[in-house]
């Protein structure tokens, strides 16, 4: 399955505490759902980050925004993630589609860019 956020093509969603990272530098979408039972395939986006490495997602706990993701979300069985792989991308690149999102988006979890 994929979610598209902004015309661009994120892989995923997965449970955060079962998704397995590709080494690949990317923009990385946390989420929710805000009703599982009565809209199962709806997400809320929560966060965008962007990475070099997403397999460094892994320790994703140690992310200044987890607790905001886990609050928001309810409880991290209901926190998701997907990416938007961009091999060979500079991280101006990365950055520029980062703040693009966070823009189009207002997640919570973001601090406003200014």
């Amino acid at each position: 399955m994929s979610l598209i956020w902004g015309n661009i093509l994120f892989d995923g969603p997965y449970p955060i505490k079962r998704w397995e990272p590709l080494s690949n530098p990317g923009i990385y979408a946390i989420m929710k759902k805000p009703d599982a039972y009565k809209k199962p395939y709806t997400y809320h986006i929560l966060y965008f980050g962007e990475s070099d490495n997403l397999s460094e997602l892994e320790s994703y706990k140690s992310n200044s925004k987890y607790e905001c993701w886990i609050k928001e979300a309810g409880s991290r069985n209901n926190t998701y993630i997907g990416a938007h792989l961009m091999p060979n991308s500079n991280p101006e690149k990365r950055k520029r589609l980062l703040e693009a999102l966070i823009k189009t988006f207002k997640p919570i979890c973001n601090e406003e860019i200014k």
